[in-house]
């Protein structure tokens, strides 16, 4: 315990001015400027992972409806001297929340991932309200008040809480554009990545600080990219390039014809790859294919699989094909990659 004393941030000792959080209102999403956050956030030490839970329990304790250990999710160790700079876990966990069980907190330092695997529950915040099905994924400042209470008989839920000096920024970009909550579409990018993160465990090397700073950004990139991609596309795009753009994120793996998505969409060939460049940015093969070699890249990462199965569970048979479109984007092939990969996470055993 002493050791974890010494290495306290400074920040929990002084006396830091607190500014009340703001809600604004932006082309109907919900805008946040916190002083707090501007103030003191990006020049604080990390917290010490180690006493997280013990101040999330307090905060629970307010106001709890249910019992508090089925919320309150595994601590997470630290490496202070590593993680100062980078994005990293203070506490998480699968959790399972019972009908009308409650329970609201506000005042902690950190970010909230609540992800629904089964169920449905409801999040309350000041002013607002939304339903979590199943799919869903939240995104919380955990500085600010959140309610959540289970509205099925069981809520299954992924709960992780996480840190660090650039999330003010993405979060901020999120909130600038729509309220952080998000679809997962299963088997997409950030549902891979969600997934990785939360299979880290709570023991942390230096590898694995690397490597949870790297999902992270990950996984926050890709919701970003969401929005970004979402609100990219003007308001006169066809409502087919929209539909067709979504087609190929939630089902890449599928065998693709032009002509026959073009008849599908009552459109002319030629005119449909124009107008997909027009409002996308590129034409819907080349879109196609990198959608198809992110997944890749997660599934090579994660499984075992061989590299033509991977190609081929990615929608890409030939395994040469496969290839050389992997290192197109990539610039190195799969095999070299995937032993980089592996290279990179052989160091934690060094520790």
């Amino acid at each position: 315990m002493r050791a974890v004393l010494d290495n306290l941030p400074k920040y929990m000792t002084e006396n830091v001015l607190q500014y009340p959080a703001a809600a604004l209102r932006r082309h109907g999403a919900l805008v946040r400027y916190s002083a707090r956050c501007l103030n003191t956030r990006r020049r604080n030490r990390m917290q010490v992972t180690e006493l997280f839970p013990s101040q999330l329990e307090e905060a629970i304790k307010k106001n709890p409806h249910g019992n508090i250990a089925d919320f309150l999710p595994d601590i997470h160790d630290s490496l202070p001297e590593i993680q100062e700079n980078l994005f990293y876990i203070c506490a998480g966990g699968r959790r399972t929340l019972h009908q009308m069980e409650q329970y609201s907190f506000s005042d902690i330092e950190g970010y909230l991932l609540l992800y629904t695997h089964a169920g449905r529950g409801i999040m309350e915040v000041s002013g607002d309200s939304r339903n979590l099905e199943e799919g869903d994924m939240l995104l919380w400042d955990c500085a600010d008040f959140i309610q959540l209470r289970a509205l099925s008989e069981e809520w299954k839920v992924d709960i992780l809480f996480f840190n660090g000096n650039a999330v003010i920024t993405y979060y901020e970009e999120i909130c600038k554009i729509s309220f952080p909550l998000f679809h997962i579409p299963a088997n997409s990018l950030p549902d891979c990545h969600f997934t990785e993160v939360m299979a880290l465990g709570p023991v942390i090397t230096p590898h694995h600080a690397f490597l949870t700073n790297k999902l992270l950004t990950d996984l926050l990139t890709d919701l970003i990219s969401m929005l970004h991609m979402s609100t990219d596309i003007p308001q006169a795009a066809p409502a087919y390039i929209e539909e067709l753009r979504t087609l190929f994120i939630n089902s890449c793996e599928a065998d693709y014809s032009m002509d026959e998505l073009a008849m599908r969409f009552n459109v002319n060939r030629y005119r449909m790859t124009r107008e997909f460049s027009q409002f996308v940015g590129m034409t819907p093969v080349k879109f196609l294919n990198n959608t198809r070699i992110e997944k890749a890249r997660a599934l090579i990462e994660s499984t075992d699989l061989s590299i033509g199965a991977v190609g081929a569970a990615v929608g890409i048979p030939n395994t040469t094909h496969f290839i050389n479109l992997f290192k197109e984007k990539l610039g190195v092939t799969p095999q070299v990659y995937r032993e980089g990969y592996r290279s990179f996470r052989q160091i934690s055993k060094n520790y």
